[in-house]
């Protein structure tokens, strides 16, 4: 099993990589990309890849990006950074999701 989890990390970097070349590095095609990675990445235990890659995926939805996968990635990456160690990062996380979920809920 532990060689399939790499390889589906292997897989997404590989389509990351085309998918870059293709739309460029701030496309919105990518934020989905990069959260999946990051799951792949959590799966395998590599918690600095995964939150390497949901910051990414924040960073493309900051710019371009629907509520809903902004405020998942949001959670995703606060739980990450609660594993490591940082709950005061993540509390501000969870706080930012919370104010898109409110947003999108009174609009």
């Amino acid at each position: 099993i532990c060689g399939q989890v790499h390889d589906e990390v292997r897989t997404y970097k590989t389509a990351l990589k085309k998918a870059v070349r293709l739309y460029g590095s701030r496309s919105p095609a990518l934020a989905a990309l990069y959260t999946d990675t990051a799951e792949a990445q959590l799966r395998s235990g590599d918690k600095d890849g995964a939150e390497s890659s949901l910051n990414k995926s924040v960073a493309i939805l900051e710019v371009s990006g629907s509520s809903s996968q902004m405020k998942d990635a949001l959670l995703k990456l606060a739980n990450i950074v609660r594993e490591l160690g940082r709950a005061r990062e993540a509390d501000d996380l969870q706080s930012r999701a919370a104010a898109i979920k409110e947003a999108s809920t009174s609009n």
